[in-house]
């Protein structure tokens, strides 16, 4: 977790409660998740039964939630809120990459080069 913390990278993070079924039948999709996006974002998950304090931290009390968090370690993370499918997850994952694209144009071909 002290990783975390300093965190230099997106982080995905699913907060859970392996005794209810919404977890479970989540367990899959979040496996192919972290399968898909090594390398690219890190994918975590914390077991809310076992680390209570740490999803209150957090300010997770229902579950499962997941949270996305940006390289900025001051963020508190952004919940996502739509399908909770693989895809769907590292699209949003992917939207807090900062983009190096420029889009060059005749009128800011000069400042480009």
């Amino acid at each position: 977790m002290f990783k975390f913390y300093r965190r230099s990278e997106i982080w995905v993070v699913l907060f859970y409660d392996v005794s209810k079924p919404e977890s479970q039948e989540l367990k899959e999709e979040y496996k192919t998740l972290s399968e898909k996006m090594f390398g690219i974002v890190k994918v975590g998950a914390i077991d809310c039964r076992e680390e209570e304090e740490l999803c209150e931290e957090f300010m997770v009390f229902n579950t499962p939630k997941i949270k996305i968090f940006t390289e900025d370690a001051n963020d508190d993370g952004e919940e996502y809120n739509s399908k909770m499918i693989w895809k769907s997850i590292s699209g949003a994952a992917a939207s807090k990459m900062q983009s190096f694209v420029r889009t060059v144009n005749k009128d800011n071909y000069e400042s480009f080069i």
